[in-house]
Protein backbone atom coordinates (compact mmCIF):
# COMPACT_ATOMS: atom_id res chain seq x y z
CA UNK A 1 0.00 0.00 0.00
CA UNK A 2 1.61 3.33 -1.20
CA UNK A 3 1.81 5.95 1.96
CA UNK A 4 0.47 9.30 2.47
CA UNK A 5 2.17 11.95 -0.17
CA UNK A 6 4.59 13.80 2.10
CA UNK A 7 5.37 11.36 4.30
CA UNK A 8 8.85 9.10 5.18
CA UNK A 9 8.49 5.25 6.12
CA UNK A 10 7.43 6.07 9.54
CA UNK A 11 4.41 7.73 8.72
CA UNK A 12 6.18 11.50 9.82
CA UNK A 13 5.12 14.06 7.22
CA UNK A 14 8.06 16.02 5.73
CA UNK A 15 6.22 19.56 7.29
CA UNK A 16 6.83 17.93 10.84
CA UNK A 17 10.17 16.83 10.27
CA UNK A 18 10.96 20.23 9.06
CA UNK A 19 9.59 22.01 11.67
CA UNK A 20 11.33 19.58 14.13
CA UNK A 21 14.57 20.05 12.34
CA UNK A 22 13.95 23.83 12.60
CA UNK A 23 13.47 23.84 16.80
CA UNK A 24 16.51 21.75 17.24
CA UNK A 25 18.63 24.59 15.14
CA UNK A 26 16.99 27.24 17.17
CA UNK A 27 17.66 25.23 20.47
CA UNK A 28 21.38 25.16 18.96
CA UNK A 29 22.22 28.16 17.22
CA UNK A 30 19.39 30.76 18.77
CA UNK A 31 16.86 32.57 17.20
CA UNK A 32 19.14 34.76 14.69
CA UNK A 33 21.47 32.31 13.70
CA UNK A 34 19.16 29.68 12.31
CA UNK A 35 19.39 29.19 8.92
CA UNK A 36 16.75 27.27 6.14
CA UNK A 37 19.90 25.74 4.92
CA UNK A 38 20.86 24.27 8.08
CA UNK A 39 17.55 23.54 8.88
CA UNK A 40 17.32 21.35 5.27
CA UNK A 41 20.19 19.76 5.83
CA UNK A 42 19.01 18.31 9.60
CA UNK A 43 15.69 17.79 7.98
CA UNK A 44 17.27 15.92 5.30
CA UNK A 45 15.28 17.70 2.71
CA UNK A 46 15.88 20.01 0.41
CA UNK A 47 16.13 23.61 0.77
CA UNK A 48 13.67 24.37 -2.25
CA UNK A 49 11.17 22.04 -0.02
CA UNK A 50 11.77 23.67 3.51
CA UNK A 51 10.67 26.91 0.93
CA UNK A 52 7.69 25.16 -0.36
CA UNK A 53 6.78 24.73 2.90
CA UNK A 54 7.24 27.83 5.13
CA UNK A 55 8.03 30.11 2.27
CA UNK A 56 10.46 32.56 4.40
CA UNK A 57 12.83 31.96 7.44
CA UNK A 58 9.85 34.46 9.37
CA UNK A 59 7.25 31.73 8.43
CA UNK A 60 9.01 29.22 9.40
CA UNK A 61 10.28 30.39 12.77
CA UNK A 62 6.67 31.34 13.22
CA UNK A 63 5.83 27.57 12.68
CA UNK A 64 7.93 26.68 14.56
CA UNK A 65 7.01 28.38 17.60
CA UNK A 66 3.44 27.54 17.27
CA UNK A 67 3.96 23.59 16.85
CA UNK A 68 6.06 23.65 19.77
CA UNK A 69 3.17 25.39 22.04
CA UNK A 70 1.03 23.28 20.57
CA UNK A 71 2.85 20.18 21.70
CA UNK A 72 3.15 21.47 25.06
CA UNK A 73 0.19 22.27 25.75
CA UNK A 74 -1.89 19.38 24.46
CA UNK A 75 0.30 17.46 26.98
CA UNK A 76 -0.94 20.20 29.67
CA UNK A 77 -4.53 19.85 28.79
CA UNK A 78 -4.51 16.34 28.92
CA UNK A 79 -2.59 15.96 32.70
CA UNK A 80 -5.25 18.58 33.30
CA UNK A 81 -8.04 16.88 32.29
CA UNK A 82 -6.96 13.34 33.95
CA UNK A 83 -9.23 11.14 35.92
CA UNK A 84 -6.62 11.09 38.95
CA UNK A 85 -6.71 12.81 42.27
CA UNK A 86 -5.72 16.74 41.70
CA UNK A 87 -2.86 16.38 43.95
CA UNK A 88 -1.73 13.64 41.73
CA UNK A 89 -2.48 15.36 38.15
CA UNK A 90 -0.75 18.86 39.99
CA UNK A 91 2.49 16.85 40.49
CA UNK A 92 2.67 15.92 37.08
CA UNK A 93 1.72 19.50 35.50
CA UNK A 94 4.85 20.15 37.42
CA UNK A 95 7.04 17.75 36.34
CA UNK A 96 6.11 18.42 32.72
CA UNK A 97 6.63 21.92 32.93
CA UNK A 98 10.33 21.30 34.48
CA UNK A 99 10.30 18.58 32.07
CA UNK A 100 14.25 18.19 29.79
CA UNK A 101 11.69 17.32 26.88
CA UNK A 102 13.99 17.07 23.67
CA UNK A 103 14.13 19.91 20.83
CA UNK A 104 11.16 17.69 19.03
CA UNK A 105 8.88 19.24 21.30
CA UNK A 106 10.60 22.19 22.14
CA UNK A 107 13.39 22.25 24.65
CA UNK A 108 14.05 24.72 27.28
CA UNK A 109 16.91 26.33 24.86
CA UNK A 110 14.25 26.70 22.02
CA UNK A 111 11.63 28.61 24.41
CA UNK A 112 14.10 30.87 26.00
CA UNK A 113 15.06 31.83 22.79
CA UNK A 114 11.29 32.10 21.24
CA UNK A 115 10.87 34.60 24.57
CA UNK A 116 13.64 36.88 23.74
CA UNK A 117 12.47 37.21 20.45
CA UNK A 118 8.87 37.53 21.54
CA UNK A 119 10.20 40.89 23.31
CA UNK A 120 10.90 42.49 20.01
CA UNK A 121 8.55 40.74 17.57
CA UNK A 122 4.88 41.97 18.17
CA UNK A 123 3.50 38.75 16.47
CA UNK A 124 5.57 35.99 18.57
CA UNK A 125 4.73 38.44 21.55
CA UNK A 126 0.89 37.59 20.99
CA UNK A 127 1.97 34.09 20.42
CA UNK A 128 3.51 33.65 23.92
CA UNK A 129 0.90 35.33 25.39
CA UNK A 130 -1.57 32.68 23.99
CA UNK A 131 0.84 30.16 25.20
CA UNK A 132 1.18 31.36 28.82
CA UNK A 133 -2.83 31.59 29.10
CA UNK A 134 -2.92 27.76 27.58
CA UNK A 135 -0.34 26.84 30.70
CA UNK A 136 -2.16 29.03 32.80
CA UNK A 137 -5.79 27.19 32.20
CA UNK A 138 -4.16 24.00 32.92
CA UNK A 139 -3.24 24.89 36.12
CA UNK A 140 -6.14 26.77 37.30
CA UNK A 141 -8.60 22.72 36.04
CA UNK A 142 -6.36 21.18 38.61
CA UNK A 143 -6.30 23.97 41.35
CA UNK A 144 -10.17 24.26 40.81
CA UNK A 145 -11.04 20.61 40.83
CA UNK A 146 -8.29 20.66 44.10
CA UNK A 147 -10.79 22.96 46.31
CA UNK A 148 -13.71 21.52 45.11
CA UNK A 149 -12.99 18.31 46.81
CA UNK A 150 -10.82 19.36 50.02
CA UNK A 151 -7.52 18.71 48.37
CA UNK A 152 -5.99 22.18 47.75
CA UNK A 153 -6.86 25.18 50.19
CA UNK A 154 -4.90 28.10 48.59
CA UNK A 155 -4.46 31.84 49.75
CA UNK A 156 -5.97 33.09 46.60
CA UNK A 157 -8.04 31.87 43.80
CA UNK A 158 -7.03 29.69 41.45
CA UNK A 159 -6.11 32.21 38.86
CA UNK A 160 -3.81 33.92 41.25
CA UNK A 161 -2.20 30.58 42.06
CA UNK A 162 -1.85 29.58 38.61
CA UNK A 163 -0.14 32.56 37.42
CA UNK A 164 2.42 32.05 40.36
CA UNK A 165 3.05 27.98 39.63
CA UNK A 166 4.05 29.28 35.79
CA UNK A 167 5.86 32.27 37.42
CA UNK A 168 7.81 29.50 39.81
CA UNK A 169 8.69 26.79 37.34
CA UNK A 170 9.44 29.44 34.05
CA UNK A 171 11.87 31.08 37.15
CA UNK A 172 13.21 27.88 37.75
CA UNK A 173 14.25 27.20 34.76
CA UNK A 174 15.79 29.60 33.95
CA UNK A 175 17.93 28.95 37.08
CA UNK A 176 18.61 25.42 35.37
CA UNK A 177 19.57 26.74 32.26
CA UNK A 178 22.05 29.23 34.14
CA UNK A 179 23.39 26.80 36.12
CA UNK A 180 22.60 28.66 39.57
CA UNK A 181 22.90 26.84 42.71
CA UNK A 182 20.10 25.28 44.27
CA UNK A 183 18.18 25.67 41.24
CA UNK A 184 15.91 22.80 41.68
CA UNK A 185 15.60 22.90 45.54
CA UNK A 186 12.20 21.91 47.31
CA UNK A 187 10.76 23.10 43.79
CA UNK A 188 7.67 20.83 45.61
CA UNK A 189 7.74 22.28 48.97
CA UNK A 190 7.43 25.74 47.23
CA UNK A 191 4.48 24.14 45.45
CA UNK A 192 2.70 23.03 48.51
CA UNK A 193 2.98 26.69 50.08
CA UNK A 194 0.80 27.97 47.47
CA UNK A 195 -1.71 25.15 47.12
CA UNK A 196 -1.66 24.37 50.98
CA UNK A 197 -2.52 20.97 50.47
CA UNK A 198 -5.06 19.41 53.22
CA UNK A 199 -2.77 17.13 54.47
CA UNK A 200 -0.23 19.76 55.41
CA UNK A 201 -2.52 22.56 56.16
CA UNK A 202 -3.65 23.74 59.63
Amino acid sequence: MARPRGTDASGTTTRTRILAAAMRQIAERGYAGMRLADVAVDAGVSLGLVQHYFGTRTGLLQAAFEAGTEVNLRKAREIADGSGPPGDRLAALVKWGCADIDAADGSWEFWFEFWLAALREPELSLKNRAGDAGWQQAFRTVLTDGIADGSFHPGGTPEQIAAKLVTLLDGTMLRRMLGSQGADDDLDWAVAQFVRPAATSS
